[in-house]
């Protein structure tokens, strides 16, 4: 049976973001001409807006305003400050998770230290002005907005486009946080995957640019490509993965093929993702539209889309034999050049990239760590291997099946796989580990 469908949409404000707008808001010197704000941040003179100025007014000489009026946080991207303030807990707490999970945010900050100041000064601020009371009161004067943009997205359809072109289902939840604080073409996109294996993401929009409306509309041309691409990740990501074995074996020497994106597996679900979002650009939008966000993929690195489209398009051709997007990835795969001969990349090794060293059965699982993550990769990799006896999917299923407890479908994979490949040492391994007694079972 095919995991349960969890399709959720959540539209509204979050205060994490509205905060530290509220901060910015204050930090330019009215009385120095033109007030000069942090890139992409923008005043739109709204009555939202405007009730924060006079609600916070006297919180100007506050530090954490003092600090936002620094040069460098006012280089800070704003679309950048939302990646990290989505990865902090709610107010009033406030605080990440992890020291690493926003640690990527120093390179705009400087230090540590600073980013540290930044966060806690923000808390205070919070704390000190009642904030989360305001915006209780205030946000509300956005609710038409939000109703707005919210029948929009449901009746557009979206999701459904993107599970009918790739014969899969998107699961998860999708929450879009509006603010007015931000322009179009800013924003900040956060996936990451549940316990339950279930995709979680978030997109932070801002609305037009069309400042002279005095109201904002947060539906423009920007966000198509945006939610294509966004809700491809929750229905692609577990299949690239899935197909760890074989897109390691296209992996280039170079650590860094992108200054965007520095990790090859990372690399590869990018261009996944952006090859079928920039697809239904094309059928929904038109060849230009399509066109002109590809122009702009290509500008960030992503040199393989142009002939991953032009597979999509045999794929299209061939549903009946192609059931789902899954089943066609190999040729997608097929795209990616093969190292020259003393050219391919060396084998990763256990503990590389900073990750702990690991048991077999755990590191051929990987990235699926929870009981939940392996029960939809195991739902994934049943329907591709009804069609498929790829001996990487094979070799997957046996370690995600050893570590569910399912020890005799573990053996049988492992058995098709050195069918496959003779002498296959991690199907040799995995044999090893499931025919010994189960209190000894792992290696």
């Amino acid at each position: 049976m095919p995991p349960v469908r969890r399709e959720r949409f959540e539209f509204g404000l979050d205060p994490r973001l509205e905060l530290a707008s509220v901060v910015e808001l204050l930090s330019a010197d009215p009385k120095a001409g033109v007030p000069r704000y942090a890139t992409d941040f923008r005043r739109l003179p709204i009555k939202y807006v405007t009730e924060a100025e006079r609600w916070f007014a006297k919180f100007r000489g506050h530090p954490a305003v003092r600090l936002h009026a620094q040069p460098r946080i006012k280089g800070f991207d704003f679309g950048q400050r939302g990646q990290g303030l989505l990865r902090l807990s709610p107010l009033p707490e406030f605080k990440p998770a992890t020291e690493l999970s926003i640690d990527f945010l120093t390179q705009w900050t400087g230090d540590r230290a600073t980013l540290d100041r930044w966060v806690d000064t923000l808390r205070d601020f919070a704390r000190e002005s009642r904030f989360l009371e305001f915006f209780e009161k205030k946000s509300r004067l956005l609710d038409p907005e939000v109703t707005r943009f919210k029948k929009t997205i449901e009746s557009a359809d979206y999701i459904g486009k993107l599970e009918r072109y790739t014969g899969l289902p998107f699961e998860g939840r999708y929450i879009f946080y509006l603010t007015p604080f931000i322009g179009s073409h800013a924003g900040a996109n956060v996936v990451s995957r549940l316990e339950n294996g279930a995709a979680h993401i978030e997109s932070v929009i801002g609305p037009s640019d069309d400042v002279a409306r005095a109201t904002g509309t947060y539906y423009h041309e920007e966000l198509p490509p945006r939610i294509f691409h966004e809700a491809a990740h929750g229905v692609l990501d577990v299949v690239t993965e899935l197909y760890g074995e074989d897109i390691e074996a296209k992996r280039p020497v170079q650590k860094e093929v992108t200054k965007e994106y520095r990790n090859w597996m990372h690399h590869v679900r990018e261009h996944m993702v952006r090859t079928v979002m920039i697809r239904l650009v094309e059928l929904e939008l038109g060849e230009a539209r399509a066109e002109h966000v590809l122009h702009h993929e290509e500008d960030m690195g992503l040199r393989f889309l142009r002939p991953m489209l032009k597979r999509l398009r045999d794929y299209e051709k061939a549903r009946a034999r192609y059931r789902t997007l899954a089943d066609f990835y190999p040729r997608l795969i097929d795209v990616l050049p093969k190292p020259a001969p003393g050219e391919a990349a060396p084998a990763r090794k256990p503990g590389e990239d900073g990750y702990p060293e690991q048991d077999w059965a755990t590191a051929t699982a990987n990235p699926f760590y929870t009981q939940g993550e392996r029960t939809r990769a195991l739902w994934y990799l049943d329907l591709m291997l009804a069609r498929s006896k790829n001996a990487g999917l094979l070799l997957k299923r046996a370690a995600i099946n050893f570590l569910l407890g399912k020890r005799e479908a573990a053996l049988k994979d492992a058995d098709a796989v050195l069918a496959a490949r003779p002498g296959d040492s991690g199907a040799l391994r995995l044999r090893g580990m499931a025919s010994a007694p189960a209190a000894g079972g792992r290696s």
